[in-house]
């Protein structure tokens, strides 16, 4: 294949999309990239490169065909977020899943993080992140302005606090018997004094 025969960036990008093919930039260079199977090709393996083309066709012109490709990929993408959301709604206890194992008490933005993360989004998508973020809030007990927990954190938390009370409560003295006939040989030689 060559493209040697293109005139401007909109006729190269009309006559790839015919074949299923459009030239995308990569890095510094560029490459031919199939869009059905979404494979890519270095444009030296069809004997030229971006230096050249835009030498020839002018600064780089996206492909209409990338563009709708992009398009489809981003609402594609919007799509599986906006599902995942739904799932944390439903179940926002997944969301506190992993920050239960390092502590009891997040703070807003801890929560956040931790939401981006489970609906792996790093950044944009603000009002679906806000979505989820207010319904793991919202199933959590706020403990004052910026920090929450769970109910179960907190049961749990009573629980061992309760048992140390217990324990506290059973103090008692350790009373020392006088040595008997009962005692093994070991246990005599404890009671027995000491030659210092």
């Amino acid at each position: 294949m060559s493209l040697r025969w293109a005139s401007t960036w909109n006729g190269l990008h009309r006559e790839l999309a015919t074949i299923g093919f459009a030239v995308e930039k990569a890095g510094r260079g560029g490459r031919l990239l199939d869009l059905e199977a979404g494979r890519p090709v270095p444009l030296g393996r069809v004997a030229t490169s971006m230096v050249r083309l835009e030498e020839r066709l002018g600064s780089y012109e996206l492909s209409p065909a990338v563009v709708a490709r992009d398009a489809r990929e981003l609402e594609r993408r919007e799509v599986g977020i906006a599902e995942r959301v739904e799932i944390l709604r439903a179940q926002p206890e997944l969301v506190f899943e992993r920050l239960a194992e390092t502590r009891s008490v997040w703070s807003a933005a801890e929560v956040e993080r931790e939401v981006r993360s489970t609906l792996g989004v790093r950044s944009g998508h603000e009002a679906l992140v806000q979505r989820a973020t207010e319904a793991a809030v919202g199933a959590s007990l706020a403990l004052d302005r910026d920090a929450y927990t769970l109910e179960r954190v907190v049961v749990e938390e009573r629980a061992v606090f309760e048992a140390a009370a217990t324990l506290v409560g059973r103090h008692r003295e350790i009373a020392l018997r006088a040595p008997d006939a009962g005692l093994d040989a070991q246990q005599l030689a404890a009671y027995a004094p000491s030659g210092r």
